[in-house]
Order: C-alpha cells, then structure tokens, then sequence
C-alpha cells in the first residue's frame, strides 16, 4: 500500500477547523431561541451572534485546506477534474432526491 507523506500543519489547521465546525453549529440555539422567550432574549441572541461570528472563518479555512492539498495540480486539467466531477456529481443530486422522497 502506498503511504502518503502527512503534513504536519495541514492536519493542525484541519484539526482545528473541525472543532471550530462544531463549536460554531453549538452557537444555533442561541440565534434561534426555542420556547417560551426570556426576558433577557436580546442578550441572549447578541452573545449567540458574537460567539458565531468569531468562529465562521472555519468554512473559508476549510476552502483554504482544500486548496493547498490539491495545488498545484501535477497531472492534466482534463483527468484532474473528471474524477472530481464524477465523485461529487452523485453526491449532489442524492440530496434533492432524498428530500424529495422523504418530504413526498
């Protein structure tokens, strides 16, 4: 089996990206408040919208991994994007299909 070479800061940067991931879908319930709402409810959504924005630089970080991993390209443009096109292309149509079906 071939080993691939780890790049140390790649795996730090994507660790903590998915933590900030996770932290960030944390902070939904403060923006939207279920129940009966609290007096201190403007409080509540100030510091839920704070706490969010300070970690929505995970989606672009994320863009940036990808980037790095896959630049430059060291084959062909045509062969380089046709396996990408072909492993993404079922993944996007089952979404709106599974919905679809699901929501009848």
């Amino acid at each position: 089996m071939l080993q691939k070479e780890r790049i140390a800061w790649l795996d730090t940067v994507r660790l903590i990206a998915m933590l900030t991931v996770i932290m960030c879908h944390c902070a939904d319930p403060f923006n939207f408040y279920p129940g009966p709402t609290p007096p201190d409810i403007e409080n509540i959504k100030w510091w839920g919208a704070a706490y969010g924005s300070a970690l929505r630089p995970c989606v672009p970080l994320f863009a940036m991994l990808t980037g790095a991993l896959l630049l430059p390209v060291r084959q062909e443009t045509g062969p380089f994007y046709k396996k990408r096109i072909s492993r993404c292309s079922g993944r996007f149509s089952s979404g709106p299909c599974s919905t679809t079906w699901f929501l009848g």
